[in-house]
Order: structure tokens, then sequence, then C-alpha cells
């Protein structure tokens, strides 16, 4: 596992942090497939290059109404333009020019190999999910936050994670998060067959947000929505297969966390309801540092169907001491930064953050 990281960046526009996002993941093995600067569309730009060069307007930007790039995590045994094992995103500019608001598309598994792309119309995958619509704002106002953008460069049980997410300048309010999250091995079943086909175990150990929200990502703890989401209209999602003695049936949906906690009075393990964790556990009574936990994501029963338990986060941590960016936590040498504070309802959340530097507000 090496941690990649380029952190405390100012872009100017959304169109500067995504395409900072791409050529980051590129330089650190991701391969864009297509692109389009929203007039010319490169089918193989493995082969042939970019079209899109630059996040300017015109010719070979990506500041044009419909651009779009189609990029696959590293996988060198299939081919990138077949689809196949690997996991693809899509992201496509706004349609009107609002350089906030942003198409993304994700597939855990086929790869965007249909339809008729152009230069105004990506192409599309059999399983694919629309995790976020360009109707909302993907980014804040232009010039008012830090760009962080963090990947580790070896596959972790098939997954490569990355995280992109914006800290307001002067509150530090972190409100976009665009993310593949892996899962720790031994915390889901193991799969038996192929992703595929899977005869049983989890085809799929990994997380998937693009997400806009005002009031910061937290951990909420509320009725059927209880867990930690990062809005409640683009919650995290996750890939699973609805009928694993054939694999027939792949589908998304939202997906939660929890801390695992016994609730003797109902005789599970779940969240009890308006249990706090920040501040409940403090720091170390012995070295005096954060006490940092991963996150149990699981479909509680609130949330009526498709209940299901996925696994514990490998990188995303909470804590039980309720801090706020740009505070971080430093373990083993490897550094996380806060990114919210939500008092009361599981204390802030942490996403990883360049080693030895401080987060800038």
């Amino acid at each position: 596992m090496a941690k990649q990281t380029s952190v405390n960046n100012s872009p100017a526009t959304g169109v500067v942090a995504i395409f900072d996002l791409m050529t980051f993941m590129e330089l650190h093995g991701w391969v864009v497939l297509e692109d389009s600067d929203g007039t010319t569309h490169e089918a193989d730009v493995p082969a042939n290059g970019h079209q899109v060069t630059s996040s300017g307007a015109g010719a070979g930007g990506l500041q044009n109404s419909n651009a779009w790039f189609r990029i696959r995590e590293p996988n060198g045994n299939v081919n990138p333009l077949s689809g196949g094992i690997a996991r693809e995103w899509i992201f496509q500019a706004d349609s009107a020019s609002n350089w906030r608001q942003w198409n993304v598309w994700h597939s855990a598994l086929d790869g965007f190999i249909g339809g008729a792309p152009t230069a105004t119309v990506p192409p599309t995958a059999t399983d694919q999910i629309q995790i976020f619509d360009r109707a909302n704002d993907l980014f804040p106002v232009d010039n008012t936050y830090r760009w962080h953008m963090v990947l580790y460069d070896v596959a972790e049980d098939g997954v490569y994670p990355f995280y992109a997410y914006s800290a307001i300048n002067g509150t530090g309010l972190c409100i976009t998060l665009i993310m593949q999250e892996s899962l720790q091995a031994g915390s889901y079943p193991a799969l038996v067959g192929t992703r595929a086909a899977p005869t049983s175990g989890e085809p799929d150990p990994a997380l998937y947000c693009c997400s806009y929200n005002a009031s910061g990502i937290n951990f909420t703890v509320s009725g059927s929505t209880q867990g930690w989401q990062a809005t409640t209209t683009a919650p995290v999602q996750h890939w699973y297969a609805m009928n694993n003695s054939n694999g027939a049936t792949q589908a998304y949906t939202q997906i939660q966390g929890a801390v695992l906690m016994y609730n003797q009075a109902s005789s599970h393990i779940g969240v009890p309801a308006n249990t706090a964790l920040a501040d409940g556990l403090g720091v170390n009574p012995l070295s005096g540092e954060d006490q940092l936990f991963p996150v149990y994501m699981a479909r509680p029963a609130g949330l009526s169907t498709n209940v299901i338990g996925k696994g514990m986060t490998s990188h995303i941590r909470i804590s039980g001491v309720d801090r706020t960016y740009p505070s971080t936590a430093t373990i083993a040498g490897e550094r996380w930064t806060y990114t919210n504070s939500v008092s009361g309802n599981g204390g802030g959340i942490l996403l990883p953050f360049e080693d030895g530097t401080a987060p800038l507000t």
C-alpha cells in the first residue's frame, strides 16, 4: 500500500478541481479510456492521446458544455477498452456552463462499453449508476475552498481507494466528497466464485460516494436514515449481487454506517438511538492520542429493504473525540484530517491526508 497525495490545492472552479483529479489519478496508474471536449470525441485515449488536455475552454478543454471523460482504476489484466473487472467512473460537465454542476456515473464491474458515445454523450454500462446529477451543485462557490486528493496505488482486495474532498476557506467545512473506499479484509464474507458470477460472499468490497452537502459530511443517527452518509439525497452507495446463486441481478443501493455496539435492550448489534460516541471515549489514556475507529457499513433495519451488513471501512475513521478541521490525527506515521464536527452524532469523520502536512484553511 502506497498513499499518494495532492492536498491544500486552491482550484479556481469545479472544472479545475475535476481536471486536477483526473490528472492526479492518471499520474498514479488510473487510465483515461475516452474523453471529449464537448465538440470532439476521442474513443481510444490510450492509443491516440487525450482530446481533453486542459481545464480551459475551447478546443481540448474540459470547461465546455457536455465535455466528459471515462477513467478506469489500475488493472493490467484486462483490456481497458473492453470493460471487465476494473471499476470505472465517468465525469461530465454541465450543459449550461455551470461549472459547479456535474454528471457522475460509476460502473463496478461491466465497464462503460455500451451505448453510442459522441462528443456530448458518454457511453453506458449495464451495471452503471448515476451517482451524481448535474441538476445539483457538486462544488462550493468558486475560489472559496481547498481541494484535497488522496489515493492508494496498490489494490486492496482488488479495490483502488481514492478520496477527493473540499474544505471551505475559513470554516474548513467539508461539503464535497468523491470517493471509492475499500473494506477491511476479514470484515466481510470471502467471495466464492467470481465477481461476475458470485456463488456466495462479497462480490465488491467497496463503497462509492459523490456528494455535496452544504452542512458538511456527518454521522447522523435519525430514524430510518441512521448511519454515516454524505447527504440524504446522495448517500454512500454500494454494489451487490441480489441473487448470488447466479449473479444475474446486479444493482446499487444506499449503504450507511453504524458504530458496532451491543444494545442490551433490543439484544442486537446496531446503532442505539441518540447514543453519542463523540466525547464518550476521549483520548487514549496511556498515549494521549485520539482514538480512531473504522466504521461498520450496513443497511440497518430502519431502511426496510435489502437489510445487509457490508463490512468495515479501510481508511475512513470516526473518533472518540469531537474535533473539527483542520485538526489532524496521526497514528503509526499515517495522518488523517477531521472533516466535520457533529456533536452527539458519532464524532468527527476523518479522511486520509498527507503524512506530515497540516491542512490549510
